[in-house]
């Protein structure tokens, strides 16, 4: 996978592996862990054994600034581990809150960082997580405990 601000300069994102020579339709996934605010073009660039390659046709996706500047939480609900991506350009917190709104914890997450928080230790509830961006913009994710 491939990606350029501009549909001219392309860096790589990252590979996912093929599953050789198949008459079977398969559906490979791959997401952009930290896509830039505005437009981001993407392609495939396909590598065969013998090294030869070919390029998809280029996909333009818009990201809104909010967009960017997120934390994405899964899996909800969640058993015993909660990812975290933070997709912002600079370091976040993040508030860990009990269903009542009491602090339980306080992680820092890097610049397109991500977070493997275990819940296991907490009973069938609710979970909040509070950050708060550069602007000064409060986010709360639920997360829902089995």
């Amino acid at each position: 996978m491939e990606r350029s601000a501009n549909g001219a300069d392309w860096d790589m994102l990252g590979k996912v592996d093929g599953h050789g020579t198949t008459s079977v339709p398969r559906e490979y996934v791959f997401e952009d862990p930290a896509p830039a605010a505005g437009l981001n073009y993407y392609r495939l660039r396909q590598v065969d054994f013998d090294g030869t390659f070919a390029f998809s046709l280029v996909v333009v996706e818009s990201m809104d600034a909010t967009e960017v500047n997120e934390l994405q939480v899964w899996p909800v609900p969640a058993a015993s581990t909660v990812n975290l991506r933070w997709n912002g350009a600079e370091e976040t917190t993040v508030e860990l809150l009990d269903a009542q709104g009491r602090l339980i914890r306080t992680l820092r997450i890097a610049p397109n960082g991500q977070y493997e928080l275990p819940v296991g230790e907490f009973s069938r509830s609710l979970l909040f997580l509070r950050t708060v961006n550069a602007q000064g913009e409060v986010s709360i994710r639920k997360v829902v405990l089995m």
